[in-house]
């Protein structure tokens, strides 16, 4: 009995807590779901999926097409109604999920305390926290990424070939959230060819891979009558990457400077876990330990990948730069990084209890540190987050009406906030002539000191915006009926209510 307890307490219990713990600390950084642009712009897709009013030739952009993503989160929307619960369902899952995956992998490929250790870096790894209560890729990755290399252990365990399938399904749903996943097939393959030298099971390996490409080309072949319907339609953002300062995005230093807390954002979103895997790669070359080759691998090459590929082909323009791409990498450095510690332990237990007690202050540290690091991001994202609720919890105050904006997030934001009511019509108000929009007779227009005075990425316009003349001398028949004070100070916005009747001079 106390045998089958304590098999019960290992391979369930534990797990559980573990995940459990997962959630309470996504649960204490609680976002929303649908935050951050691209959030947004998946919640709409979704949202279209679920109602049924999702059409493929309104789509020009990759944003439609991951259904890794927009799957599940319509389905949660089906199931639920549109909300920030429902927003992070599937995101909390996976986040907890791969908590699961990532104990019983490492358990196998090395020992218990160290699956302790990999499951608790996860457990606090900003980057994790963060992707689960934003609505992205990245929520998705690390679950699927964590699968198959945990699949391809078992399937070189049993030899079965269900399992080399099973590799090549989870990439290829990690693939159809974003097709650098494939980063990581190439690393399984390589890996496989180098040390097991076997041709079989690549053939089920590709197999399983194939199956999620097939079923959306079958879609696409039903809906379209062209199965490469999505590579055809894709449109590749060259025009962020030769922007006025290019290697702010595909710079070769953007990745070491933010892994190793080189810059202030790399440092809140990867706290010292990139140390910790750089210590555990000194180990395991130094003491040759084969076990760690396979996540070696799954981290190199698709970091490779990463940093020197090619987002396309024909005119080489390199793969941009972002700090959530490498959450791919999260299962394999999450290995790296526990078997360092795992070793240091060790190394400082043999030198007396004192030792053992700088190792809890480093843990201490290293948690807090990441704890913070989760905060500095949640708190950013509350503040960009900010206008928009102000704005639409006003707005549910007056049930319908024309809101006139003038940047491309401010209709994708306050849709969602508004839970896609049809009873607001949205306007490009720097589409329209100021002359124009000085004559409106009724509706609601939002000034966004923000986007008065950059663009999306924070480059200030080199000409003073049209509109800023309504924000410093609106017309008289505007009324302000809310002031938004952002933090930091331009996130500033000041919405009016323009009704002509109540124009003094009419």
């Amino acid at each position: 009995m106390d045998k089958k307890f304590a098999g019960l307490k290992e391979h369930f219990i534990l797990p559980l807590v573990l995940a459990s713990g997962a959630l309470v600390v996504r649960g204490i950084f609680f976002l929303g779901g649908a935050r951050g642009s691209d959030a947004y712009v998946y919640a709409k897709h979704a949202y279209e999926i679920a109602t049924g009013s999702y059409r493929l030739d309104t789509i020009a952009s990759f944003y439609g097409f991951r259904y890794t993503v927009l799957l599940p989160t319509a389905l949660s929307y089906r199931l639920f109604g549109v909300s920030d619960g429902a927003s992070t369902f599937f995101l909390y899952l996976c986040s907890a999920l791969n908590v699961l995956i990532v104990y019983h992998l490492v358990r196998k490929l090395l020992d218990k305390p160290t699956a302790i250790l990999a499951s608790l870096l996860v457990l606090f790894y900003p980057l994790d926290v963060l992707f689960a209560n934003m609505i992205s890729p990245d929520s998705f990755i690390p679950v699927l990424s964590a699968s198959a290399i945990f699949c391809y252990l078992r399937a070189e365990e049993k030899n079965d070939n269900k399992f080399f399938a099973g590799v090549g399904f989870f990439i290829g749903l990690a693939y159809l959230a974003r097709i650098t996943s494939i980063f990581l097939l190439g690393a399984v393959v390589l890996y496989h060819l180098f040390y097991r030298k076997t041709f079989r099971p690549l053939f089920y390996i590709t197999g399983g891979f194939a199956l999620p490409w097939m079923a959306e080309a079958i879609y696409y072949l039903l809906r379209t009558k062209d199965p490469f319907f999505h590579l055809n339609r894709l449109a590749v953002n060259d025009h962020l990457v030769k922007g006025p300062q290019p290697e702010a995005i595909v710079s070769l230093l953007f990745y070491p400077k933010a892994m190793f807390g080189l810059e202030l954002t790399g440092l809140a979103t990867y706290g010292f876990f990139w140390w910790l895997v750089l210590g555990g790669l000194i180990v395991a070359w130094w003491r040759r330990d084969r076990r760690l080759i396979l996540p070696s691998i799954c981290l190199f090459i698709p970091f490779l990948g990463f940093e020197f590929g090619w987002q396309n082909l024909k005119e080489m323009t390199p793969i941009m730069k972002n700090y959530g791409y490498l959450s791919l990498l999260t299962c394999p450095a999450a290995i790296l990084a526990a078997y360092f510690l795992r070793h240091l332990y060790s190394h400082l237990l043999s030198r007396g209890k004192r030792a053992v007690s700088v190792f809890l202050a480093l843990c201490i540290f290293l948690v807090g540190s990441s704890l913070y690091g989760i905060h500095r991001l949640a708190e950013n994202v509350r503040d960009d987050a900010g206008p928009y609720l102000a704005v639409a919890e006003f707005m549910k105050s007056k049930g319908k009406g024309v809101i006139y904006v003038h940047h491309e997030r401010w209709p994708l934001f306050l849709e969602y906030f508004l839970r896609y009511s049809p009873s607001w019509e949205f306007k490009r108000s720097d589409k329209i002539s100021i002359k124009e929009l000085e004559e409106v007779k009724e509706g609601y227009f939002v000034l966004h000191k923000r986007y008065l005075e950059a663009d999306t990425a924070g480059r200030l316009f080199r000409e003073k915006s049209p509109l800023q003349v309504l924000w410093d001398s609106p017309p008289v028949h505007w009324q302000r009926v809310l002031y938004y004070p952002g933090r930091p100070p331009y996130n500033t916005v000041i919405l009016y209510e323009v009704d002509r009747y109540q124009d003094p001079e009419r």
